[in-house]
Parts: C-alpha cells; structure tokens; sequence
C-alpha cells in the first residue's frame, strides 16, 4: 500500500452501468480480489444511466460501501465518466465495463507498470473478446494507413513492433514483446492517472457511446502522455454485452470522429478500405456471431463511404 492510501484509497473502480445487474456483481468481485492481491484500498464508483432496474443493488451486494450516482436518464458513456471522475478520489482510477473482468494478478501488475513510468496516462491490460482473435483492443488513430494496417491485416506483415500508423487501427498480438506503446486503448478497461485526464478535461462529453476512447487517448497523447497495453496483465470482456449485441454504431461513431480532422476524399477511402476488410472477414468468419458483427459494421462502413463520396463529407450521425 502507497503512504498517499492512508488518506485516499490507491485505486477507484469507476464503472458506468446500464441494465447489468447479472453481470456488475463479477465485474466487481474480480477487482477486489485484484485489488487484495495488489494489497491496494479500493473505492467503487458506480455511475448509474438506468436506475431502479437492479443494477446498482446487485453492485451493492458485492461492494455495500460503493458510492453510487444516480442519473435520471442515459446521459452516455463519456459523461457519465466524467461525473466519476468528479467524486473519484484514488491515486488511480480504474475504468472497467460491467461486463469486463480482471484476473487477480493484473491490477498489481499495471499498478506497477504505471508507477515506473511517469508518463504513462494510461496502462491497459491484455483484454480476452469473443471473435477477436489475435486483436488488441487499441492502436493507432483512425487514417488511411492505420485501417490497411488493421483491416487489410497489413500489420501482420511488421516485424516487431514497427511500422507508426501501420501498425493498425488495433495492433497485432505479438507473442514475445513486452509492454508496448498506443495511440488508443478501449475505455472498457483502462488504468487512469488522474493527472493526466483531468488537464485534458476529461472525456469528451459531445461523444454518446463509442469513439470516446480514440478522441481520449488523441487529446492524452497530443499532450505528450502516453498509452500503455500490457500483455501479462489479463482480463477479459464481452464485446458488446452492455449495448444490446450485435452493432455497427462503434462504427458510425468512428465514423463521425474522424470527419472532424480529415477531407471528404480521404474519410471515404477510410470507410472503403475499413468496409471491404470486415467483408473479407465476414466471408472467413467461422463463428455465425462474429460473421454476423462482421457483415452489419461492413454493411454501415461501405454505406458510409459511398455517402460521403456521394455527399461531400454529410455522414450519418451518432444517435443521442
């Protein structure tokens, strides 16, 4: 335990839940056995956008003295972290999903990470997600290069861990390497250093659900901090769980965020090259689950480009 936990506690859980109550009870449970193997004091903080369905009761179960914000409608994934953010008072914050778990040894070892490296903004753990494969759930910013990288699996052809915006929109699992450096990592589960968030303001509140952790780990980097995913620290997450399953809206979202900083050209050709590399794994695609993830987002980024070839840059827009 640090000296600074005698007055605040070394890590605060900030979870944002939505009609979760079966799953926040492990969620939960996962980091306080982390927690106890780190030997660190845990605060929970549970942002709650649909109270009165159970959730928070369930949260309750596990952690009686979690502190609990209720919201009176769905005010969103970035907004919701930021009224976290607000009454979260740990050296670390902690982002984790409802339906994401950690295994007992990870919050030690990103703990131990983030504080040998003091630029570190911060630290993700190695995520295990249904249909992913070998994918890592955080990369490079959203560009031309980085979706060949990714979607055309050009990444794959990189030696080591070389190649800037080619190393792709989520890097390439690479047995042997060591901790490695993004431009992103999923908010699903992510080790904050508070610092850091809080002199960027924070998530960007305009961002619903989805790319909400691109504009974060662009603004953290941009600023000079840095990004971390950690292969020897596990967890895992149920892609999608807590958004009702099969979706293209991250790539509606995606869509939409990089508008704001690239050309009518060249955002087409991202949604293009992005469309016709989930169709080439659609058509590869042996689980019927991950074929149908495949075919809807491949579906929403070739419509999407040919809209924006078609429209000078008018996209469709995220619902609020």
């Amino acid at each position: 335990m640090t000296q600074s936990s005698a007055l605040r506690p070394d890590v605060s859980l900030i979870t944002v839940i939505y009609g979760e109550a079966e799953l926040i009870g492990g969620c939960v449970a996962s980091v306080q056995a982390a927690a106890r193997y780190a030997g660190c004091e845990l605060e929970v903080v549970l942002i709650d956008n649909k109270p009165g369905d159970g959730t928070a009761e369930a949260a309750r179960k596990v952690a009686p003295d979690a502190t609990v914000i209720e919201n009176a409608e769905n005010i969103g994934f970035a907004r919701a972290c930021n009224r976290g953010f607000e009454v979260a008072t740990g050296e670390w914050w902690l982002l984790l999903n409802p339906d994401a778990t950690l295994d007992e040894r990870a919050l030690a070892r990103m703990l131990e990470f983030a504080r040998g490296q003091g630029k570190a903004a911060a630290v993700a753990p190695n995520l295990a997600m249904p249909g992913r494969g070998k994918t890592v759930a955080g990369g490079m910013l959203p560009g031309v290069r980085s979706a060949l990288g990714h979607f055309w699996l050009w990444n794959r052809l990189l030696l080591g861990d070389r190649g800037g915006p080619w190393r792709g929109f989520n890097l390439h699992r690479r047995d042997g390497l060591g901790p490695r450096r993004g431009e992103w990592f999923t908010g699903g589960a992510l080790l904050l250093r508070p610092k850091a968030v809080q002199s960027i303001g924070g998530f960007d509140p305009s961002f619903f659900l989805y790319a909400d952790d691109v504009d974060l780990g662009a603004r953290l980097t941009g600023n000079g901090w840095e990004l971390w995913w950690l292969p020897d620290a596990h967890g895992a997450h149920s892609v999608a769980a807590t958004s009702g399953g099969v979706t293209d809206r991250w790539y509606v979202a995606l869509h939409d965020y990089h508008a704001r900083s690239t050309g009518r050209v060249a955002l087409a050709v991202f949604d293009l090259v992005v469309g016709t590399g989930l169709v080439v794994r659609a058509i590869a695609a042996r689980n019927p689950e991950h074929r149908q993830a495949m075919t809807v987002s491949a579906k929403a980024a070739l419509g999407l480009g040919l809209r924006t070839a078609a429209s000078g840059g008018r996209g469709l827009r995220q619902p609020r």
